[in-house]
């Protein structure tokens, strides 16, 4: 299962080499197209997707793809790990002196990997470019991007600049920089040992890139290069678990003991845990009615604003909905 590959993988600024890492459960569907996409790249020398214990034919669905170069890499796990373990495991499979992350409901356009190299120049660990959101797996459906036209690329985030991209504001299409798929350099991320978070299924990219500009990796951003995503409503991030959160909560919360440089994390500490007293006061209301709730906010009472005005607020937007 983790046999490698026989071909050389020096770090040559000419003929770069690249991993993609897919990982997808119940994905028969969309991982044809996001697997041909992938070896369309002409520096993409691996292609290792992660069957994390589907249901549906999502590993036979990606083996189809498979042009007979012998770059494609299927592992199927015969239960879900998560994310995190998916991509460990697919990292840790392949050789490449870089790789980067392809959601199996997304895809990449033609040449997306070599115009990347091509706009980013030297000097970076990490390499991402501007995100096309798309309404079906076509790059004609595109209909927006990730960053702001006041975003001007190319140009390098540190971590305060990350954690500001990553925080959440009400009345605001999301704007997360953690869902940027950038290409990371391998020799790095082994120097600094970071490796994906795999508790969390929920901030695992985010929490991977803070690590990795925690120990000093420079991210370039350049314009949009072919990363189309596809927003569904269904997706797995639309559906995170109090856990989840409270996972994410932890990781920051270690991280942030860690160094005084990961002082940059506060905000998003602090709105994760603002998060996580919504989730908790809610829950605790459907389980033991309005005194679960008023309990709840007891035992937070720095989070009891934050936690009414998201109530409130959501309230309204239902009502709302209603009427239309």
């Amino acid at each position: 299962m983790t046999t490698k590959p026989a071909f050389s993988t020096a770090d040559s600024d000419a003929a770069p080499a690249v991993a993609v890492i897919i990982t997808a459960k119940d994905a028969a569907r969309t991982s044809p197209i996001a697997v041909a996409s992938a070896l369309s790249q002409r520096l993409a020398r691996e292609v290792v997707f992660v069957d994390d214990g589907s249901s549906d034919g999502t590993a036979e669905a990606a083996r189809a793809c498979d042009d007979g170069r012998g770059r494609l890499k299927v592992i199927r796990l015969d239960r879900n790990r998560g994310p995190a373990f998916g991509r460990n495991l697919a990292i840790a499979s392949s050789v490449s002196p870089y790789f980067c992350i392809l959601d199996a409901d997304d895809f990449f356009g033609p040449d997306r990997l070599e115009r990347m190299f091509a706009a980013g120049g030297d000097g970076w660990d990490l390499l991402a470019d501007d995100i096309v959101f798309c309404r079906d797996m076509t790059p004609a459906s595109a209909y927006d991007r990730l960053l702001s036209d006041d975003v001007a690329t190319p140009c390098e985030i540190d971590l305060a600049a990350f954690v500001r991209g990553n925080l959440p504001y009400a009345n605001r299409r999301r704007r997360e920089l953690g869902f940027l798929k950038p290409i990371v350099r391998r020799a790095t991320a082994e120097r600094l040992g970071v490796r994906y978070d795999e508790r969390l299924r929920l901030g695992e990219d985010v929490m991977y890139y803070a690590r990795l500009l925690l120990g000093g990796a420079v991210f370039r951003l350049v314009e949009a290069c072919g990363y189309h995503a596809v927003q569904h409503a269904d997706s797995l991030s639309a559906r995170h678990r109090t856990e989840d959160i409270a996972n994410l909560y932890a990781a920051l919360a270690e991280a942030r003991s860690e160094s005084p440089a990961a002082a940059a994390l506060d905000p998003y500490l602090r709105s994760t845990r603002n998060n996580l007293a919504v989730r908790d006061a809610l829950d605790r209301k459907r389980a033991d009615g309005w005194g679960g709730f008023l309990g709840s906010l007891g035992r937070r009472p720095d989070c009891v604003p934050h936690i009414l005005k998201t109530v409130v607020r959501d309230k309204l937007a239902a009502v709302a909905r209603a009427g239309a």
